[in-house]
C-alpha cells in the first residue's frame, strides 16, 4: 500500500491545538512519491517506537498507482482530494467566539472560566484584579489580562475582539459599602458602556441577584417594605439591570441577559435548575411545586437576611447557566431568575 502521510505539526497555545497544514497540493504528491523515499509504514500516531522497514513496492506498482490518482484529480477533483487526510485547521481553532469574563477570580467566575475553557465553542479571556491571581489561568492555559474595576477597567481595547462578556464581578458582603457602589455599579455601567464602543462585543450577560428593586428588597409584587439588610446591595444592582435594559438610548444596542440567582451555595452542582421569570423571592416560592421546593430550599438559621428558609441555587449550577445563556438567543431581552430545580440546563433555559 502506498503509505498515509501526515505533513502536521501540532502545537499547542493557550489550550487551543494548532495545526500547521501544508497545502493541499503538496499533500497529494507527497502521498504518491512518498514510496519512492519512505519506507512503506502508515503514521498512525504519535509512538516513539522505531518503525519496522518493510520491503518498497516495485516501482511499475507506484507508477500505476500515480496514473490512476491523476486521472481520478482529472476526472473527480473533489473526490480525489476527499481521500486526503484532513485535520483541524488553525482557522477553525480561531473561530471559537472569544468571552470576557469579568470577575474571573471570583467564586462563580472561575468555575465559568474552567467550564469555556472546556468547550471548543469559547475561548475565555479573563480579567483579573492583580498580577498575583495569575498563576491559576496561566496552570489552565487561559489568557487573562489585569484590570482595577474600582477605577477604569476594563477598557474598550480590553474588550475588542470579543463576542460577548459576562459581568460575574461583585464586591461580596465581608468588603465595606463602597466597594459595592465601585464595583457593582459603576465597574458594571462602565462594562456596559465600554462594551458599546467597540466594534465586537454582541452579547452582554450580568450576574444579578433575585429581589433587586431600585427602592430596595422585593420579595413579592405587592411589597410594601422593601427594608432588610440587603436592601442597599439590591437597589444597586437593580440600577446596574436598569443602565443595561436601557443601553440602547446611549449607545449601540447588545444582546443582552440578566441573571439573577437565589441565594448562592456551595453544594455540588446537579445541572439541573429552574428558571423563571418572577422575580421576588417569595412570589417565586409560591409558584413552585413540591418536587421544585425539595431541591432548591435550604434551611438556613441566622441567615445575612434574616430569613431562615431561603431557595438557593449551587455556585457550579449558576456558572453552567451563564455559559449556557450564550447560546440562548430566547433568552435575549429577559431577566431570569434561577434556583436549583429538577429540570437540565439546556432543557430550563430552552422553556424561558
Amino acid at each position: 500500500k502506498v503509505p498515509t502521510v501526515y505533513l502536521v505539526n501540532p502545537i499547542h497555545q493557550q489550550g487551543c491545538t494548532i495545526m500547521l497544514v501544508f497545502r493541499k497540493p503538496l499533500i497529494i504528491l507527497a502521498s504518491i512519491f512518498a514510496p519512492l523515499f519512505l519506507t512503506a509504514q502508515p503514521a498512525a500516531s504519535f509512538s516513539t517506537k522505531k518503525p519496522t522497514p518493510t520491503k518498497l513496492p516495485h516501482r511499475r506498482v507506484v507508477l500505476q498507482k500515480i496514473s490512476l490518482l491523476l486521472t481520478s484529480l482529472l476526472l473527480s477533483p473533489a473526490k480525489a482530494m476527499s481521500s486526503v487526510p484532513q485535520v483541524p485547521t488553525e482557522a477553525s481553532c480561531l473561530d471559537s467566539e472569544k468571552v470576557v469574563v469579568i470577575g474571573a477570580n471570583g467564586q462563580v467566575g472561575y468555575k465559568v472560566v474552567k467550564l469555556l475553557h472546556e468547550s471548543p465553542r469559547y475561548r475565555p479571556i479573563a480579567m483579573i484584579r492583580e498580577a498575583a491571581q495569575a498563576s491559576k489561568f496561566e496552570d489552565l492555559g487561559v489568557q487573562y489580562f489585569v484590570g482595577d474595576l474600582d477605577s477604569s477597567s476594563p477598557m474598550v481595547e480590553d474588550l475588542e475582539g470579543a463576542h460577548a462578556v459576562i459581568f460575574a464581578a461583585g464586591a461580596g458582603r465581608s468588603r465595606p459599602p463602597s466597594k459595592k457602589v465601585t464595583i457593582d455599579y459603576l465597574a458594571a455601567v462602565r462594562s456596559v458602556v465600554n462594551a458599546q464602543e467597540t466594534q465586537s462585543v454582541k452579547r452582554f450577560i450580568l450576574l444579578s441577584g433575585i429581589n433587586t428593586d431600585p427602592n430596595g428588597t422585593r420579595r413579592t409584587k405587592d411589597s410594601t417594605d422593601l427594608s432588610g439588610p440587603l436592601s442597599a446591595w439590591h437597589r444597586l444592582k437593580a440600577h446596574s439591570e436598569t443602565y443595561l435594559k436601557e443601553s440602547h438610548l446611549h449607545g449601540r444596542a447588545l444582546d443582552w441577559t440578566i441573571l439573577c440567582p437565589s441565594r448562592l451555595v456551595d453544594d455540588p452542582g446537579t445541572g439541573k435548575v429552574k428558571c423563571s421569570l418572577i422575580h421576588g423571592e417569595d412570589d417565586l416560592r409560591n409558584s413552585l411545586t413540591d418536587k421544585e421546593k425539595e431541591a432548591a430550599l435550604r434551611v438556613m438559621p441566622g441567615s445575612h437576611d434574616g430569613k431562615n428558609q431561603r431557595l438557593c441555587i449551587s455556585r457550579d449550577n449558576t456558572a453552567a447557566i451563564l455559559v449556557g445563556l450564550l447560546g440562548r438567543d430566547n433568552t435575549i431581552g429577559k431577566s431570569v431568575t434561577v434556583i436549583d430545580g429538577i429540570i437540565p440546563v439546556v432543557e430550563a433555559l430552552s422553556m424561558v
